[in-house]
């Protein structure tokens, strides 16, 4: 196991650590583009799910995964698939959609 500093758009969360294996995955950007018309930028790993990233959101913009789609080329994607089954990669922008439950 390694030991990273967790973090969410670049933000340290102050006395918090990871602990992931060595096969974790591969870092990178990608984008939210934001109802508001703003732009996201998240660090990801390939093996997080969709319900990872939406957590992401949450602790950044305050809104609660219950609330939020996130759309690829228009597709609505499922919480427990994983940014690398979904071809989703460095630089790519995934859209979210705020809905109320």
């Amino acid at each position: 196991m390694k030991t990273i500093k967790a973090f969410f758009a670049g933000t340290v969360l102050a006395g918090m650590a990871l602990c992931l294996p060595a096969s974790a995955g591969e870092m990178f950007w990608i984008f939210i583009s934001m109802p508001d018309g703003t732009t996201h930028e998240l660090t990801v790993s390939d093996h997080e799910t969709i319900r990872d990233t939406k957590f992401q959101i949450r602790m950044e913009k305050k809104i609660p995964e219950a609330h939020q789609t996130l759309l690829k080329d228009g597709v609505a994607l499922e919480d427990d698939k994983e940014l690398v089954d979904l071809a989703i990669g460095q630089g790519d922008t995934l859209t979210l959609k705020i809905h109320e439950h």
